[in-house]
């Protein structure tokens, strides 16, 4: 027998717990599972790839940053989870749900920028490629991603 609760505007009515779930969630679940908040916010090359030095100090000292221009060495998961899930492809955000080998990170570029070049002419697609650059920069420098600065160092 389903749970019941009172309604607030209908005291006497009582209403399935569960239908009163779905209803104040529109979204499908298969939309939800990709959602951008459920990464980790940053990836960084690990070991960081525009000079030597302790990781956090390198990354923390950065001299892209300090030019305003992007990092080499910064993936904003949550950017480009958002901007798959734009262009349909949610589930490769997956893929950067934690860090990743060299290898793999290849991989993830590969990806991204066949899934950018599918759906050519949005900004998306155009952030899509510029980071699928980036990994294979990262990963052409035999370095991997990690989560594991992502509290230490600024976006």
């Amino acid at each position: 027998m389903p749970r019941t609760v009172a309604s607030n505007d209908e005291p006497a009515a009582r209403h399935d717990v569960n239908a009163i779930a779905l209803r104040r969630d529109p979204l499908p679940r298969q939309t939800r599972r990709y959602r951008a908040e459920q990464y980790v916010w940053l990836l960084t090359a690990d070991p960081p790839i525009c000079r030597e030095g302790r990781p956090i100090e390198v990354l923390q000292n950065c001299d892209r940053q300090r030019r305003n221009e992007r990092c080499w060495c910064r993936l904003l998961v949550r950017d480009v989870a958002d901007d798959l899930e734009q262009i349909g492809r949610g589930d490769l955000a997956e893929f950067l749900e934690s860090g990743l080998e060299a290898d793999d990170v290849s991989d993830v570029a590969g990806r991204l920028r066949s899934a950018a070049t599918l759906a050519q002419g949005t900004d998306e697609c155009d952030r899509l490629i510029a980071v699928s650059y980036d990994l294979e920069r990262i990963a052409d420098r035999g370095s991997g991603l990690t989560d594991r600065y992502s509290d230490d160092v600024d976006a």
